[in-house]
């Protein structure tokens, strides 16, 4: 009986450490490219797919993006409100990008953050993002912040 009981404990703590989940995977994206092939192409797909392969490697990712530069365009909902207005394919594209953004939020929690200094430049003013975006007050700070905590930095330029 001794035997056995030894035989099953030892089951439990080898297959214990063959599934024990991969540690948190931690990174900050500076997302400042005003190029909607960039967004679409590497941001949405490429950075899903880098999301997938950790997750089915067992790691969860904690993911945050530093919207500042250009790429405050993609994230205007109400594009009337905005120096955006007369971006044609913007307006056409719009709900493509929000699908995409919105899909990063529910599927895999993605923290979306803008730098409120790019938007008082801009005359920006946060009602006119969507619901899931966070200011900050720079994006200098906010990658400073998560870099400092432990998240590896992503550039998408």
């Amino acid at each position: 009986m001794k035997k056995i009981m030894r035989f099953l404990l030892g089951s439990l703590l080898v297959s214990s450490f063959v599934f024990a989940q991969q540690p948190t995977q931690k990174v900050v994206v500076d997302l400042t490219t005003g190029d909607a092939k960039t967004i679409t192409s590497h941001f949405i797909k490429g950075f899903t797919h880098t999301l997938e392969s950790f997750k089915q490697k067992g790691s969860d990712v904690d993911a945050v993006v530093v919207i500042h530069g250009d790429a405050y365009r993609f994230f205007v909902q109400k594009l009337e409100q905005s120096p955006y207005d007369n971006d044609q394919e913007l307006k056409d594209r719009q709900q493509e990008f929000l699908t995409g953004f919105k899909m990063l939020v529910e599927k895999y929690h993605v923290r979306f953050e803008v730098c409120s200094e790019g938007m008082k430049a801009r005359n920006l003013d946060i009602d006119i993002f969507y619901s899931f975006i966070h200011p900050v007050p720079s994006a200098q700070i906010g990658l400073i912040e998560w870099q400092n905590r432990g998240y590896a930095y992503l550039p998408f330029r």
